[in-house]
């Protein structure tokens, strides 16, 4: 079983405004994420709130969701992953790593990457586009000790070069699992994709 952690709790910075909250057709970014995360094959699905959690919680579909608030989201993305690993299930042997920008990444792909998991041969599984590792990224449970020792705000990028040889990359067919959104000309680039057919992913 593998448990899914989205992380939504940044400042947003970069854009100037509250980046979960940005809409596209009645649905929030972050409710587009979710919506992808929860139809997929994840078990629980904590998503990690933390700058206006309250005005973000209004706006989220909670059914089928565990909502974690991190109260000092000013410490880094490793803060919130820290929240996040608290309330997975003993049960899991995964836990998948996803980021609360990026609402292209398809439940197919979730799905795809969480069977590679499962197949076993290596304990951390990275989507690869165009020679490209992106998110989001499932890690091993034997990783919890580490993932716990993160400080700051560059995720689990340390981790990954320390357990390079322990990486199983799945490529896909399209670039979703790159693009997050940072500005609000990336916004204005994957409202114009978010209703487009996707291809559907398989392993190469």
């Amino acid at each position: 079983m593998v448990a899914g952690i989205i992380l939504a709790g940044g400042q947003s910075k970069r854009l100037g405004g509250v980046k979960p909250l940005l809409v596209h057709e009645n649905a929030t970014l972050l409710e587009r994420v979710v919506q992808n995360f929860r139809a997929a094959t994840l078990e629980p699905v904590i998503v990690v709130l933390g700058f206006e959690a309250r005005r973000v919680i209004q706006r989220l579909p909670l059914g089928g969701l565990k909502v974690v608030i991190n109260p000092q989201p000013s410490l880094g993305l490793s803060s919130s992953i820290q929240r996040g690993l608290a309330h997975i299930s003993p049960r899991c042997n995964g836990v998948m790593i996803a980021l609360g920008d990026m609402p292209l990444v398809t439940t197919d792909t979730v799905n795809l990457l969480v069977d590679e998991f499962g197949k076993g041969k290596k304990g951390i599984v990275v989507p690869v586009y165009d020679k490209k590792q992106g998110h989001p990224v499932i890690f091993d449970v034997k990783y919890l000790p580490e993932l716990a020792e993160l400080r700051g705000d560059s995720g689990a990028k340390a981790l990954l070069e320390a357990h390079h040889k322990d990486i199983r990359e799945v490529k896909v067919a399209t670039d979703e699992v790159l693009i997050d959104v940072d500005t609000h000309e990336d916004w204005e680039m994957v409202k114009d994709r978010l209703d487009l057919p996707h291809p559907i992913p398989s392993p190469v």
